[in-house]
């Protein structure tokens, strides 16, 4: 039972990487575990495997630690325990073999829950074990009713950016771990969708445009003049979309991934709200959705760059482009031939 003094809104968790649990437990439950009180525990590389009893190590006040130990080599390993009193499950998930990963489901005193992941991400593994976690959490937290989630351990995600970045941004994940990076402030970005425009429109206003009246009076008068006239009709006459960037987008990370993100969260919600089978179908669509949407706007935005490496390189005309819309000259977005 979760004691009912504790707070809905406090768990503290004390993540730790040991390296070698038999070794270093002392020091863990003195220096750390009891002088902090910690509500879970999770340490990585614990170097343990069966021949180590599953009694080792038990903290007083505290649960036997529940462990997935590497068997094949030696090394790695991940173990979990809890203070007595907090509400916690381990999850039966079928995982990918090479995974040192646990969930469990853990209870707040408001009868929320919380997805608790502690997994160790070796070096050289490869990005598969950040790819399993994008994938699989929203079904996850669907299955077991869990209303938030934590991935907790060592991901050595230095190693595997591009993976671990794609985690949080298809996730909606926050990293916690300050490293004191400075941030830029969040942007707006206007879409131009230009497959919708109307071009006969577009045409016709042209044509009937005044050019030798309003192209006077000098060539900064007239360049102005020139590109707020076409700025002007092009907002009239081709569909747009105003959205905001984050810091904390990915490069790829385009308007079709924005809308797509909004409608996982929205669909999320009215699950939570309502948790049907029809919504919770919704939901998982919406999750599908936010994964193809990604893995397209990734895949673009890397032919992308490779076609503009392959370029003859900047020249007296910057251009750019967006996957999915037209391309960039001089600020002005045209489409496509």
């Amino acid at each position: 039972m979760v004691r009912p003094e504790r707070p809905s809104h406090t768990l503290k968790i004390l993540s730790a990487n040991v390296r070698g649990l038999r070794t270093n437990i002392g020091d863990l439950t003195h220096n750390c575990v009891l002088r902090h009180s910690a509500d879970v525990v999770v340490v990585t590389e614990t170097w343990l495997n069966n021949e180590v009893e599953t009694t080792f190590g038990k903290i007083r006040g505290y649960t036997q630690w529940t462990r997935r130990d590497r068997p094949e080599r030696a090394g790695g390993g991940v173990a979990v325990c809890f203070k007595e009193g907090v509400q916690a499950q381990h999850l039966d998930v079928a995982l990918p073999p090479h995974m040192e990963v646990m969930f469990f489901r853990v209870v707040l005193a408001d009868r929320s829950a919380i997805l608790l992941c502690a997994m160790y991400h070796p070096p050289r593994q490869g990005p598969a074990s950040l790819q399993y976690l994008t994938g699989a959490q929203d079904d996850l937290m669907l299955e077991h009713r869990c209303r938030h989630v934590l991935v907790v351990g060592d991901l050595n995600h230095q190693l595997e950016q591009h993976a671990y970045e794609s985690l949080l941004t298809v996730q909606g994940l926050t990293d916690h771990v300050d490293v004191g990076v400075a941030r830029d402030e969040a942007t707006s970005r206007t879409v131009w969708l230009w497959d919708k425009a109307d071009w006969a429109s577009l045409r016709r206003d042209l044509s009937h445009t005044a050019w030798g009246t309003l192209l006077r009076d000098g060539a900064d008068n007239m360049s102005h003049a020139l590109t707020s006239r076409l700025l002007a009709l092009q907002r009239l006459h081709v569909p747009h979309r105003d959205y905001t960037t984050k810091p904390t987008d990915q490069p790829w990370f385009g308007y079709h991934c924005r809308v797509a993100a909004d409608d996982k969260y929205s669909a999320w919600l009215r699950h939570k709200r309502n948790p049907t089978r029809r919504n919770k179908d919704l939901h998982r669509a919406a999750c599908r959705r936010m994964v193809v949407s990604s893995k397209w706007a990734m895949k673009k935005w890397e032919e992308d760059l490779r076609r503009k490496l392959r370029g003859p390189g900047v020249s007296a005309v910057l251009m750019g482009y967006e996957a999915g819309f037209g391309p960039v000259l001089n600020g002005l977005r045209v489409p496509r031939a």
